[in-house]
């Protein structure tokens, strides 16, 4: 039991429960977002800005969020501004009685999961540079984990308590979210990656050593000399004849290794150098087209569609969970299985044609378990496309600026979560739905040809899994 506890109770299980709550609470209204804001009388337009409203903050937000955290080696703080963030835009949602308010806490939302990236390093710091890629698909899996309980159990609530229970279940996932930050210990930024340990701190099956280090160290030495030189100096320190008296006592004990100098976090200019990185820029920008059709189309007027074709709440809170359902596996068999078996560049693509079909697809399907099963193809492609792409945006990157550089990757595809859903109100407000899809699926195939284009570095990759 006690054995039992204490992994439960260790820091990386800890973060792993914080991201399922922080994520659970962040979705559980996602499936009534968008119907909710037109009956509240927005338009379309007024609809996709509030929507996207959640990833324009993060554009803003995300890097320098990671830069401050990688200059002052800490992450926690971060971590409770986010949780905090969350339990304010679940209160100002159940508050709010006009599109307006939706906007500005729609936008409280978006600075709150601007600490994505802050939860990603976390976790991965706990892992060395051969775990890496793996750890990001597992931290993933664990997010999808939460969105999906966070959509499924929202649309429950929307279907039987009504819309607005869905905003005070944001707060209560929340608020067990900043509970678990109040036990969790953070891996000071500085430490080796594959270290899970303080430094200097010994466990039950350590042994001291048998001889001081200064001892050790002439050994090695004397090894390495002739055997002449070794019998001389022997000789010559047998015939020195011994003082009377007693050396201090302090002079027998072994010197004390000198404590290394603390490591500081790296400089601002070190930091902004990742704006330079044309091979992470290249692959923020493939993952930014996916997202736009993620937001604009699967978690934003897909169902509006579905509400037409006469869904109710508990479809529409299935409709977003099956979008966030796949991606609890397949950013585990992304970053694994297929990536080793077929490279990242061939299952990349496969991912965003796939992607790209089933959004052209919704536009000319009236029936709604057809579309639920699109959904599910959606969702199964973005989880995958997300986890991998953040491993090979950030294959290049310096351990210390992972944080800077994760959250640049996250801000740039914040843009396509911003851009996605106005986009498509435009769209629908000024043609039709055929061509809103159309328009969108043709955004994720540009996506697919990115990502040919671009460098994946598979057998650097495949390395570090």
């Amino acid at each position: 039991m006690k054995t039992a506890f204490s992994k439960l109770a260790s820091p990386k299980s800890l973060l792993l429960l914080f991201v399922f709550f922080f994520w659970v609470a962040n979705y559980s209204y996602v499936p009534i977002l968008s119907t909710y804001a037109v009956t509240l009388g927005a338009s379309y337009a007024l609809t996709g800005m509030i929507v996207g409203s959640y990833g324009f903050v993060q554009i803003f937000a995300r890097l320098p969020i990671g830069m401050a955290s990688d200059a002052l080696g800490r992450r926690r703080v971060f971590l409770i501004v986010g949780a905090a963030a969350t339990a304010l835009s679940g209160i100002g949602f159940y508050f709010s009685f006009a599109p307006v308010w939706m906007l500005i806490f729609r936008s409280v939302s978006g600075l709150a999961v601007s600490t994505w990236a802050i939860q990603m390093t976390a976790y991965v710091s706990y892992f060395g540079e051969t775990g890496r890629v793996k750890a990001i698909g597992n931290i993933c899996s664990v997010q999808a984990l939460g969105m999906v309980f966070g959509t499924f159990f929202g649309g429950l609530f929307a279907q039987f308590f009504g819309v607005r229970s869905t905003f005070a279940a944001t707060l209560a996932a929340s608020a067990v979210a900043l509970v678990l930050l109040c036990f969790y210990s953070e891996k000071r930024a500085g430490g080796s990656e594959a270290s899970q340990d303080a430094p200097g701190k010994m466990e039950s099956g350590d042994r001291l050593p048998d001889k001081p280090a200064a001892a050790v160290h002439s050994l090695d030495v004397a090894a390495d000399l002739p055997a002449a030189a070794v019998q001389a100096s022997a000789t010559a320190f047998v015939s020195v004849p011994l003082p009377s008296q007693k050396a201090p006592r302090r002079a027998l004990r072994p010197a004390k290794p000198p404590r290394p100098a603390p490591s500081g976090g790296p400089s601002v200019r070190q930091t902004l150098s990742v704006l330079r990185d044309g091979h992470l820029l290249w692959f923020s920008a493939a993952c930014m087209l996916m997202q736009i059709v993620a937001q604009g189309a699967c978690f934003g007027f897909v169902n509006n569609i579905l509400q037409d074709l006469g869904a109710n709440s508990f479809m529409l809170g299935l409709s977003s969970t099956l979008v966030t359902f796949p991606a609890i596996f397949s950013s585990v068999l992304a970053v694994g299985l297929l990536k080793n078996k077929f490279g990242a560049k061939s299952t990349l693509f496969s991912y965003f044609l796939v992607m790209s079909a089933s959004v052209v697809a919704f536009a000319f399907i009236k029936n709604i378990y057809l579309i639920l099963a699109l959904q599910f193809a959606c969702g199964f492609c973005r989880g995958a496309i997300s986890a991998l792409l953040t491993g090979v945006a950030t294959s290049r990157t310096q351990p210390r600026l992972r944080s800077a550089a994760t959250a640049l990757f996250q801000a740039i595809y914040g843009i396509g979560m911003t851009a996605g859903p106005f986009i498509a109100g435009l769209f629908l407000d000024k043609y039709n739905l055929i061509v809103a899809f159309i328009a969108l699926g043709a955004l994720t195939f540009l996506g697919g040809l990115a990502v040919l284009a671009g460098d994946t570095g598979d057998k650097k990759l495949e390395a570090g899994t």
